[in-house]
């Protein structure tokens, strides 16, 4: 059995928006490639005061 071969990235997404339901844009217009292998996304908590 052979192994797969990736040419391009293993995950993807163009164009990508996300709002709160009271209208608060929280991404906008995103555009995000990943490649095989371990990958971390890190950023900003919201706040004690403000859950998600």
């Amino acid at each position: 059995m052979s192994t797969p071969t990736t040419t391009g990235p293993s995950l993807g997404c163009s164009d990508l928006s996300f709002r709160w339901p009271d209208g608060t844009p929280v991404v906008d217009g995103l555009s995000l490639a990943v490649g095989r292998g371990r990958t971390r996304l890190v950023g900003a908590n919201a706040p004690e005061s403000q859950p998600c």
